[in-house]
This record gives structure tokens, sequence and C-alpha cells, in this order.
């Protein structure tokens, strides 16, 4: 006879499989991004500083088309991408 499955607050906290080899998957991608970045002689705060002015020319070039209203649009979108972003990866990972 099957015995019925834990209830989910007393279960091990433990990771799937399929979630493990994920994030082993993405661990060696990491690596290899990272050996090549730095083969090509690209430093994580070098890269972050780049990125950080194209997000400004990005902000720029909005601002420049749609005047006032894509400031607005920029500030709006800084806090409700990260929130939207969270909420999905909340309901993602609660299942």
């Amino acid at each position: 006879m099957a015995q019925p499955p834990m209830p989910r607050s007393n279960r091990p906290l433990r990771l799937p499989p399929f979630r493990l080899r994920k994030i082993i998957k993405l661990l060696v991608l990491c690596l290899v991004v990272g050996l090549i970045l730095s083969a090509i002689g690209l430093e994580p705060l070098e890269f972050w500083g780049k990125v950080g002015d194209v997000a400004v020319g990005f902000y720029n070039w909005l601002v420049g088309v749609f005047g006032k209203l894509g400031s607005y649009i920029v500030i709006g979108a800084a806090v409700v991408i990260p929130i939207w972003a969270a909420r999905a990866a909340y309901r993602r990972f609660s299942r």
C-alpha cells in the first residue's frame, strides 16, 4: 500500500533533479562566458560600466524622442519592472 505524500511544509528542503541540472548548466555557461570575456580583456566593472553607458544613451534617446513622457516611462519602469520580475520569479519557483 502506497503512503500518501508528505505535506509540503514537512518535506525536506531539496532541489528536484531538473532544477539542479539547470543550475549546473547556468554555472557552466557563466564560466564559459567569463572565460571568453576575460580572454578579450573585459573586466566585470568595465562591462557594467559599458552597460551603464548604453542605459544612459537609451535614456537620452527616449527623452529626446518622447520628451518628458520618456522620462516618466523610465521612472515608472524603474519601479514596475523589478516588482513584475520578483512576482514572476515567485510564481515560477513556488510551484
